[in-house]
């Protein structure tokens, strides 16, 4: 009979005890990491670095195109013809 009534006495205190209730204060703040986004700034950016690549490969080409690739000639010409007399024996 005693157990009987420790059990019933658990019960009861179990279904009267107040359930707890969320505090009123507000939670921290959760940011979802699928739904960050780089936003206005990092647009501005990005189209600003597209300009700018698009803009230096312009510039190269236009640069590429002043410089004479001349097939035939080697390192070394390019002494010899600065200097016409370098190298011979005047004896």
């Amino acid at each position: 009979m005693v157990a009987v009534l420790q059990t019933t006495t658990i019960a009861v205190g179990m279904v009267t005890q107040a359930t707890p209730q969320p505090s009123p204060t507000q939670p921290p703040r959760y940011i979802d990491p699928s739904v960050v986004s780089p936003g206005l700034i990092g647009f501005v950016l990005f189209v600003g670095l597209g300009i700018a690549v698009v803009l230096l490969w312009l510039s190269m080409n236009r640069h590429l195109k002043k410089v004479n690739f001349d097939d035939g000639s080697g390192a070394g010409n390019g002494a010899e013809e600065s200097d016409p007399g370098a190298g011979r024996d005047t004896d």
